[in-house]
């Protein structure tokens, strides 16, 4: 006869619970939701912004699940990122309201929030300069990068990233790009950096900057460029890509000047500038690099309205509502039937075509020309 088991133990009259199976020995699991854990307390409306969720994937590879959490996540975020700020109007009702406090809900969208941003940083990480400001249904774009706003290599991928993510969010019903620089809209490419670049990565550049201003060309919304200060040269192309563009009266110059330096205007940017200024102006914008000012930037097709200092942006926002307030995807399919050839027409040709132009800037003419500019920013400091 078999022997019988032991009888289970009993508390009070009552079969106890099992004790848990011993937890295997080895490498623990990744923790998927460690994400999910601790961004609702640090990032708004308890999303990751899309750059940090990549700098936050390459930080945690080969992180132990237990060493993964907020203080990883505080690493991947920009200091923006981890406590939006408040525009001014905000940051009077959040006063005495305590450390740490936020606006939320309807009083957010009524005062506008800062989405997220990133800034400057000397060690690791994405160098960027690109604030994103949310009213309602309308983001600002505003350009807040050191040297006001060159075009470096960063702020141009991740001005890629914003327009793809712009592009694809249906909250998002319209567009306005600025600037925090209050004489600088934009002065063009980062020369101090770009003279720097061997033919490989200055190719890489290019591809990546034709890449940026296709997407902000295509973006399904309507887009309004306040032009507050200097818009030239890749300044003026950014601004070419809006359905819109108000410039500041005063004297702000908007033009583009590369021949003055000895480069041709890039393939996608000589369509993009005969698609967007009468053919009666393209000598004196193409082909004589001048640069304009108040009514003659409307007259050769740069600017499609004036507006004074005082209110400039308000005024912009304004203009960006009226465009706003008309039906979503009748804005989008029209915009599309506008662009789309011109779009085409710009990727067909941009390989073929980018040989010729780094040809003209690596000859020995033009980096001369560069680096009596660079030379020339540096006494002005």
């Amino acid at each position: 006869m078999a022997r019988p088991g032991p009888r289970p133990a009993r508390d009070h009259g009552r079969r106890s619970q099992p004790r848990p199976a011993p937890r295997p020995r080895g490498r623990r699991r990744r923790a998927p939701h460690v994400r999910e854990r601790a961004v609702p307390a640090l990032a708004h409306e308890g999303e990751v912004p899309s750059l940090a969720r990549r700098r936050l994937s390459r930080l945690s590879r080969g992180v132990p699940a237990r060493l993964r959490g907020p203080r990883l996540l505080r690493r991947a975020l920009s200091r923006d990122d981890r406590r939006p700020c408040a525009r001014p109007e905000a940051q009077a009702r959040l006063r005495g309201r305590g450390e740490g406090s936020r606006l939320r809900g309807a009083e957010a969208d009524e005062v506008g929030l800062v989405l997220g941003s990133t800034q400057d940083r000397h060690r690791g990480g994405l160098v960027s300069g690109i604030r994103l400001e949310r009213t309602g249904a309308l983001v600002t774009a505003r350009f807040d990068k050191a040297r006001g706003n060159a075009i470096d290599e960063p702020f141009t991928q991740e001005l890629l990233q914003v327009a793809k993510e712009l592009g694809a969010d249906p909250g998002v019903r319209g567009v306005l790009l600025a600037s925090a620089h209050p004489k600088l809209f934009s002065p063009g490419l980062d020369l101090v950096t770009l003279i720097e670049y061997d033919r490989a990565a200055m190719e890489r550049f290019m591809r990546l900057f034709a890449q940026a201003v296709w997407a902000l060309y295509a973006l399904p919304k309507p887009v309004v460029a306040a032009i507050n200060g200097h818009a030239v040269a890749g300044g003026c192309i950014l601004a070419l890509t809006a359905d819109y563009r108000i410039l500041r009266r005063g004297g702000v110059q908007v033009g583009l000047n590369e021949v003055k330096v000895g480069v041709p205007l890039p393939w996608s940017v000589a369509l993009l500038l005969r698609a967007s200024v009468p053919p009666t102006a393209l000598t004196s914008v193409a082909l004589l690099g001048r640069n304009f000012a108040d009514d003659e930037a409307i007259a050769v097709g740069l600017a499609d309205q004036l507006a004074d200092a005082d209110g400039f942006e308000d005024f912009g926002r304004a203009r960006l509502e009226e465009f706003a307030d008309k039906d979503t995807d009748s804005i989008a399919i029209t915009k599309g039937y506008l662009r789309d050839a011109v779009l085409r027409e710009m990727r067909a040709r941009e390989s073929e075509e980018m040989d010729a132009w780094l040809e003209r800037w690596f000859s020995d003419g033009t980096r001369e020309r560069i680096r009596q500019i660079v030379a020339g920013m540096g006494k002005g400091r």
